[in-house]
């Protein structure tokens, strides 16, 4: 029987097998940390742009508060604002008596009368005054008599006084102031 030896066959193909496993191996090490590397750098680009946005975010942030600070100061101003109006409306709403009634006064007399003495006793009025003309005494008259802040006006008395254009009508008034209006 013939024998040949085979081992070095055997030895070489294990050999090459060796070496097509090493290649295969490396590959596969060399692809996995390629694909390794590309799956990384892909998390750090998403995590980049998510750090980005959270700045960007924080930012608009910090300026939204600046605004609400602004706001919160407008709103606090506009508080203080409203409160004084309000102490002025209630100023206004509790000026009653004299105040109104010496309003409605001042703007009842015509430009051609004068009042020259003012006198309030308890709730009787005198005044006395000269105007220009009977007619201007008269309107101012209707007018008190018309106003609610003045009740039973009596003209007392209306004398013609000075001379040639320099004539005046020298009047006393009397009557009741009424607050309750």
């Amino acid at each position: 029987m013939i024998r040949i030896n085979l081992l070095p066959v055997k030895a070489a193909k294990k050999r090459e097998l060796g070496i097509t496993q090493l290649v295969m191996g490396l590959m596969v090490i060399v692809v996995a940390a390629g694909a390794n590397w590309m799956w990384q750098k892909r998390e750090a680009d998403i995590l980049d742009e998510i750090s980005r946005e959270v700045r960007r975010t924080q930012e608009d942030i910090r300026e939204l508060e600046k605004i609400i600070g602004e706001v919160k100061d407008i709103e606090q101003r506009k508080e203080q604002v409203e409160a004084k109006l309000d102490v002025l409306t209630d100023l206004r709403d509790r000026s009653t008596g004299p105040v109104k009634m010496m309003d409605e006064l001042a703007s009842l007399i015509p430009n051609e009368v004068w009042i020259s003495r003012f006198n309030e006793a308890g709730m009787d009025l005198s005044l006395d005054g000269e105007a220009l003309a009977h007619e201007d005494l008269a309107a101012f008259i209707s007018a008190l008599n018309r106003s609610p802040y003045f009740e039973n006006i009596e003209l007392r008395s209306a004398r013609l006084q000075g001379s040639g254009d320099e004539k005046t009508v020298r009047f006393s008034i009397t009557g009741r102031v009424v607050y309750s209006t």
